[in-house]
């Protein structure tokens, strides 16, 4: 709306007549937008879905006034207003939902009231994990075994909640409408529980080990029902796409990031004399190796130093074994050094190796041979069944913080659920989490 109005001036052309029932107008387009996407009920859908209907929905809100300054703007002047009215609106909503959900976290409003109904092992665990996530979706205020709710709710089938059994916790039962069915492995019977329970809704949670979770498709056919698993990264066409989304950022981003690295390098050079820049071997795609840029960030000396610290500080090598860094690590250059990792600014070089096509802009981290034989088989051939990454899942989650099973479980998130869209979900918030220095050593 703003955007038009300022380019309105540069054709004469007054586009509105009646400011305020434009704005109001907008703002009712948004709200629909937003309620057919789904944001109202947003404490159940995942990040990653939650931002891509935020980018739809300001594609959907910017075109038609992008279309309408075509008419009476020089179309570059309205493609340049579509491109930043549609980024200032995600770039908004993403704040201010942000906000938002915080706020209610805060008041204890944001979570779903459920019931979990399972086995009691299961059941209280589950509880545990809801617990310890107030930022989740659901807040668990009854847990049953099976035999508990049939006992409960016997005395009226059919009703649930305002059964006899229930009404003892009216109070706390009144707003649920939701419950968490643990899968008891018998499938026949899970589906027979969940139609017993009356409720407006029942999830049944079934552990699926590593396979996707994101994106899954409902399918029918014939008289029986499954689930679609999608291995994307696997599709030619998605991996065509991912490599043109990597040019398409990393061109610009290397020739804008060329005065900070050479910036870098000096400041280096200054520090320990001798080539600021540092590569090693890592392994990619297919298990080829190939060779890492970097900022040098540590002497040059690095090795003997690391090496001597380990062999005297007990606590240093169980803290290197369990991440393969150090909080306290005797080889970072002063200040240089250390405020080159903790912003990331010595993988800049990296860029390099994108535009190379030897690693993407997201994906796994490239870890050298060492890293990766701590890994068992089964991961490590998953690893290396995709592009290795310049950011990742657990690079803004964790950073370095992660130990080794953090990294295979993120990763391996990562690899069963990818889609451009958590591409850019993860490039959104990898600023954010530089910025922060969120676990950064």
């Amino acid at each position: 709306m703003v955007v038009a109005s300022s380019f309105s001036g540069l054709a004469g052309y007054q586009p509105f007549d009646e400011p305020i029932i434009v704005i109001a107008g907008a703002a009712a387009l948004l709200l629909c937008l937003h309620q057919l996407l789904g944001f109202y009920d947003g404490s159940r859908s995942n990040p990653v879905e939650r931002f891509r209907d935020r980018v739809l929905a300001a594609l959907i809100f910017s075109t038609p006034i992008a279309i309408m300054m075509a008419s009476h703007v020089p179309l570059p002047l309205a493609i340049v207003a579509f491109a930043l009215l549609s980024c200032l609106q995600i770039v908004t909503e993403s704040i201010t939902s942000a906000v938002a959900r915080q706020l209610l976290v805060n008041a204890d409003l944001w979570r779903e009231p459920v019931l979990l109904i399972g086995a009691d092992e299961e059941t209280s665990a589950l509880a545990k994990t809801l617990d310890a996530a107030p930022d989740g979706a659901f807040r668990p205020v009854g847990v049953f075994t099976p035999e508990a709710w049939s006992a409960a709710t016997a005395v009226r089938p059919g009703v649930g909640r305002e059964s006899i059994g229930l009404r003892n916790h009216s109070d706390t039962f009144r707003h649920v409408e939701c419950a968490l069915l643990v899968s008891s492995g018998d499938q026949r019977r899970d589906m027979q529980l969940a139609a017993e329970i009356d409720l407006p809704s029942v999830i049944i949670l079934r552990e699926i080990g590593a396979l996707q979770t994101l994106w899954l498709q409902p399918r029918s056919i014939g008289n029986a029902f499954g689930i679609e698993v999608r291995r994307s990264l696997l599709v030619a066409r998605n991996l065509r796409l991912k490599r043109a989304f990597d040019l398409v950022v990393a061109v610009p981003l290397a020739i804008a990031c060329l005065p900070i690295i050479a910036a870098g390098a000096l400041a280096i050079f200054l520090v320990n004399p001798g080539n600021p820049f540092y590569s090693q071997l890592r392994i990619g795609q297919n298990l080829r190796p190939f060779r890492v840029w970097k900022l040098r960030s540590m002497y040059r000396d690095a090795e003997p130093r690391l090496a001597a610290h380990l062999a005297t500080n007990p606590a240093a090598q169980r803290e290197w074994l369990n991440h393969f860094k150090l909080s306290r690590d005797p080889r970072i250059l002063p200040i240089i050094g250390a405020l080159a990792r903790r912003s990331s600014l010595d993988e800049l070089p990296q860029l390099l190796n994108v535009l190379r096509g030897e690693m993407s802009l997201v994906g796994p981290r490239p870890f050298p041979d060492y890293h990766l034989a701590s890994f068992d088989r089964e991961f490590y051939r998953l690893r290396a069944s995709v592009t290795p990454g310049l950011s990742g899942l657990w690079q803004i989650t964790e950073r370095s913080n992660a130990d080794l099973s953090a990294q295979k479980r993120l990763d391996t998130f990562y690899i069963r659920n990818w889609s451009i869209w958590l591409d850019f979900w993860i490039l959104m918030h990898t600023l954010p989490a530089i910025v922060m220095a969120r676990g950064a050593r």
